[in-house]
C-alpha cells in the first residue's frame, strides 16, 4: 500500500506543478501585457492602480482589451483560457494526491 500511496503522491504532485507552470507562464503574460494596453490608453497612474488590483484586472483581461482597443482579442482569450486550465490542472493534482 505504501507503493500506491507514494506513486499517487508523485503523480499528483508531478500534475500540480505542470498546472502551476501553465497557469502562471501564461497568467503572467496576460497581466504584463494588459497593464501595457492600460498604460497605452489610459496613462501610469490607471496602470499603477491595476498593478495594485491584478487580480480583477487577470479575470477582467479579453474585456478590457475588447473595450479599448474595440478588437476582440482572441489571442489573449485563448491564453486565458489556457491559465484558467492550468488552475483546473493545479486542482486536479491535489485531488489525485488525496488532499
Amino acid at each position: 500500500m505504501p507503493f500506491v500511496q507514494k506513486a499517487r503522491t508523485g503523480a499528483g504532485r508531478f500534475v500540480q506543478i505542470m498546472g502551476w507552470v501553465i497557469w502562471l507562464g501564461s497568467g503572467l503574460y496576460i497581466f504584463v501585457y494588459q497593464l501595457g494596453v492600460i498604460y497605452d490608453a489610459f496613462g501610469f497612474w490607471l496602470a499603477a492602480l491595476s498593478f495594485i488590483l491584478a487580480p480583477i484586472v487577470y479575470l477582467f483581461a479579453p474585456f478590457i482589451d475588447w473595450i479599448t482597443t474595440g478588437i476582440f482579442p482572441l489571442g489573449i482569450f485563448i491564453l486565458w483560457l489556457v491559465s484558467l486550465a492550468g488552475g483546473l490542472l493545479i486542482v486536479a493534482g491535489s485531488r489525485i494526491r488525496g488532499e
